[in-house]
Order: C-alpha cells, then structure tokens, then sequence
C-alpha cells in the first residue's frame, strides 16, 4: 500500500534526527521508557504484533462467514463470491506478511 499527498499537521510530527539519546531535555512528551528503546526494536516488535492480529481477524471473519446471512439475501455470505474474493486476497497478503 502506499500513501500519497497526506496532511499531517506540523504539531503531529517529529523529526527522529532531533531526538538526542537522552531526549528527555527535548520535550515532556517523549520521556517514556519507549523513547529510550532503539527504534529498530521498537518497530521490529509492531509487525509481529500486526500479524498476529490480522490472523485473529481472519479467524473471527471465517467464523462470521459461515453463519452470516446478509440483509436481503437468501445465501450465507461464505457463498459469495465476493466475500471469498476479498477474504482470499486477505489471506494471500498474511501469508507473504509471515514469509
């Protein structure tokens, strides 16, 4: 996925380069114990995190799916074509995320 033309408000943002090791100095914000973790670790540990809930997801939609009767039809939503379409995509993009 990628992201074009996004606003973000200057007060939203910080330069990684301007926070020293000790960036307790900079501002009152970025005092916390995770600030003073590396950032390699700190983002190394969100994707095992993200995986693992879009894992969770796909559980909990496959089970949706399977008793779900959507408004003004007669046929589950794991019989459209569609939902499996969508959910197999979904699942695809998992399996590359896990490598």
């Amino acid at each position: 996925m990628c992201v074009e033309a996004l606003f973000v408000p200057g007060e939203r943002t910080i330069r990684v380069s301007d926070l020293p090791h000790g960036a307790a100095e900079l501002s009152h914000f970025y005092t916390g114990t995770l600030y003073r973790c590396p950032g390699r670790v700190v983002f190394a540990t969100y994707v095992s995190v993200a995986v693992e809930i879009a894992d969770r997801a796909l559980v909990c939609l496959s089970e949706l799916a399977a008793c779900k009767t959507p408004c003004a039809s007669e046929r589950k939503l794991r019989h459209r074509s569609i939902a499996q379409i969508k959910f197999g995509r979904a699942l695809a993009v998992l399996r590359l995320a896990r490598g």
